[in-house]
């Protein structure tokens, strides 16, 4: 492997380079992979660490280098718009369309079930999940259904009593067959041990939206919603509920549509329908979007986080993001390296130099959050004014001509 040479100089800057470096944010679209679209719908993993990803126009599976499409053309899939995705214990993948059905997938042949050949009750297939019996959960937008591979039942207004809504948008199942459905405008449902619970609005149980687009528990049993109108929402039992909207936090939106909890302690990143994806750490609230970060989008459909703890992040126009967390370090884990150059230049001016072209140069803080630095380029050298950057720590990114990233880390310290 060839090194590159950078050099830079300004006030009391140091930057730590490393030409294998990786933005935390790794953006994967139409226009720089072959993912069919940039509206990504759905993710899962299967047991071997591959990614199947949904989209408006097909499926793609990726294992970190090689890529694959399957769509109506090419495949069994009786529709592209991909709407759900769920591995089995036998790492069959069971995927759920708009309007193709539900589809099994043993990795040679694709199995379909329609409302003509099943008792599914809808072919729009918008959630599934897995009891601890392998009892396939899906839900529709007129009903749940419950298939154990022989048999259907399917629950729904008409034999369910407490069920309110017909519209189901998550199912969350925990290791001891504890269900908890959301659903639109039917509030959140409780079904432990076949007792039934509901949670709504007009019937006082304290819940603040009568739509759950997703579910999430934390280490401690507390159940954390996602709501369309009423921002995060924590319960941590009974009639307690925690309502995190802009009147009553520092969180940037009332409009939720996903959660994942972190591996680190008590951060949960939350997906909004309008200001991108958010990371909550205490009262904490910071956003990435496109107007303040390179995050590609306002719109986020689901964030999930894989084998080895990495999230990624699905939206409606900005395709998929992967986000290493490990890489959002705080000044406390950056240590010094041999490769720390110290200049002492009289200027507030960051000049870079490289062997090769820099292409797309980008400040941002050490959170991924741009500084509004502009860059002058010219071939192999970028330079730009950082006297309006207080102290502090800094990310520096570019490309190359090969497409190759490289970033760095910046002290400011003047």
């Amino acid at each position: 492997m060839v090194k590159k040479i950078f050099k830079l100089s300004a006030l009391f800057l140091s930057f730590i380079f490393t030409s294998n470096a990786q933005n935390a944010f790794t953006i994967y679209n139409s226009q720089n992979s072959p993912l069919p679209f940039d509206g990504v719908n759905c993710i899962a993993f299967d047991s071997t660490g591959v990614k199947w990803i949904g989209t408006e126009f097909g499926l793609a599976s990726f294992d970190g280098t090689t890529w694959n499409v399957f769509n109506t053309m090419n495949s069994g899939l009786p529709d592209n718009a991909i709407r759900c995705i769920g591995v089995d214990r036998f790492n069959n993948k069971w995927i759920g369309t708009f309007f193709g059905g539900l589809v099994k997938y043993d990795g040679n042949n694709w199995t379909v079930y329609n409302t003509q050949n099943s008792d599914l009750p809808d072919d729009y297939i918008k959630t599934i999940a897995f009891d601890t019996s392998g009892h396939k959960w899906i839900g529709t937008i007129i009903g749940m259904v419950e298939f154990d591979d022989v048999t259907w039942t399917v629950y729904d207004m008409s034999n369910s009593p407490y069920q309110l809504s017909d519209n189901i948008s998550c199912i969350n199942i925990d290791n001891n067959n504890f269900f908890r459905i959301g659903t639109m405008n039917g509030g959140l449902i409780y079904i432990n041990n076949g007792n039934w619970q509901v949670f709504t609005i007009p019937n006082g149980s304290g819940i603040p939206d009568n739509t759950i687009l997703e579910i999430a528990i934390d280490q401690n049993g507390v159940e954390w919603l996602s709501t369309p109108a009423n921002g995060l929402v924590a319960h941590p039992g009974g009639f307690t509920w925690l309502i995190y909207t802009p009147f009553t936090s520092s969180i940037p939106s009332a409009s939720t549509s996903s959660i994942e909890l972190s591996d680190y302690s008590g951060v949960i990143w939350i997906g909004t329908l309008d200001v991108g994806l958010v990371r909550k750490s205490g009262t904490n609230f910071t956003a990435y979007n496109p107007s303040n970060s390179v995050f590609p989008d306002n719109v986020v459909t689901f964030i999930e986080k894989d084998l080895n703890g990495i999230l990624w992040i699905g939206t409606t126009s900005g395709g998929l993001v992967r986000l290493d967390e490990s890489l959002l370090l705080s000044v406390e884990n950056i240590s010094a390296s041999a490769n720390v150059i110290f200049n002492s230049y009289a200027t507030d001016k960051l000049k870079l130099v490289s062997s090769g072209k820099i292409i797309s140069p980008t400040l941002l803080t050490i959170e991924g959050k741009k500084t509004g630095t502009a860059f002058s380029t010219h071939g192999n050298m970028a330079e730009t004014d950082v006297s309006h950057l207080s102290n502090g720590f800094y990310l520096l990114t570019f490309a190359d001509e090969n497409g190759n990233i490289i970033s760095g880390k910046i002290i400011k310290n003047n």
